[in-house]
């Protein structure tokens, strides 16, 4: 135990506090671009923009509403 926190205590903390909710909204609606903005990350903006669009190319509207519930919950 003692191991793992000298390895945890290492790591830096996060510069900015995020809020999961706002998080969880913004990929919900927006996806992987609201993500990959508020994150500020890419992988946050190609993953789930990709993974969505696979989704909505799927016949019929249940590929959209997977692809909105994958992007918030990502």
């Amino acid at each position: 135990m003692e191991r793992i926190a000298r390895i945890m205590d290492s790591f830096p903390s996060l510069a900015d506090r995020k809020k999961p909710w706002l998080a969880f909204v913004l990929g919900f609606l927006l996806s992987g671009i609201a993500l990959g903005i508020y994150f500020r990350s890419w992988v946050d903006l190609i993953v789930p923009t990709a993974i969505w669009l696979v989704l909505i190319s799927t016949p019929g509207d249940a590929g959209f509403w997977v692809g909105a519930v994958i992007g918030g919950l990502w």
